[in-house]
């Protein structure tokens, strides 16, 4: 059993329009190491009048404390086929800050989190990106997977990838990502991002 109900919690804070209610939860169940509350919240996504604020909890627990989240893998993977792409992408940012604590689980899914990317929101793709990096530390098989997001997602995302990859590209082998950027820095609608993208070059290059 929890120490906290986080179910009567969300319930009691419900018609609140900000966010404060199910930071403050998440801070609560940290502060308490609450796996139950976890479960319970994992659970509770299935209930229409409080998944997104379960949804949210849960991501706000994982990101600060990964290790805690990492308890409900299994039900975070699950909730990536959910019908609402507000769980999904909430879901695969829960999946992105565990990750490190359950690399082969996420590991083993990875075709379907791809596909769940490719065809999501552009919040969900950050995530799937930033996952591929992490994994990207004991597992150099991701690399297909990463040069196809720089080579496919939307220009406006390019910069930011390239910049948070730098580690994940030299450890991989620079070579086949240099040659994607270079080919795609003219896509770049705006000055700024071109230079971001040609900043990335030359420290690669270095």
């Amino acid at each position: 059993m929890s120490k906290i109900d986080p179910i009567e919690f969300l319930l009691a804070n419900r018609d609140r329009r900000d966010e404060a209610a199910n930071v403050e939860l998440a801070e609560r169940i940290v502060a308490a190491s609450d796996t139950a509350a976890v479960s319970e919240l994992a659970t509770a996504v299935s209930r229409k009048e409080i998944a997104s604020d379960a949804i949210k909890v849960l991501y706000e627990v994982a990101e600060r404390k990964p290790e805690l989240a990492a308890t409900q893998i299994e039900p975070f993977l699950e909730l990536l086929r959910h019908k609402s792409n507000r769980i999904v992408w909430g879901a695969m940012t829960a999946v992105d800050a565990i990750t490190e604590y359950c690399p082969d689980e996420v590991a083993a899914r990875l075709d379907e989190l791809r596909a769940i990317a490719n065809s999501g929101s552009v919040i969900t793709r950050d995530h799937f990106v930033s996952i591929l990096f992490k994994l990207s530390a004991s597992d150099p098989g991701v690399a297909p997977m990463l040069l196809e997001q720089f080579e496919e997602c939307p220009p406006n995302q390019l910069p930011m990838y390239a910049e948070r990859g730098i580690d994940a590209i030299r450890a991989l082998g620079a070579g086949p990502f240099v040659n994607i950027l270079r080919r795609r820095v003219g896509e770049m609608k705006t000055e700024a991002k071109k230079k971001r993208i040609e900043k990335v070059l030359k420290k690669l290059a270095s």
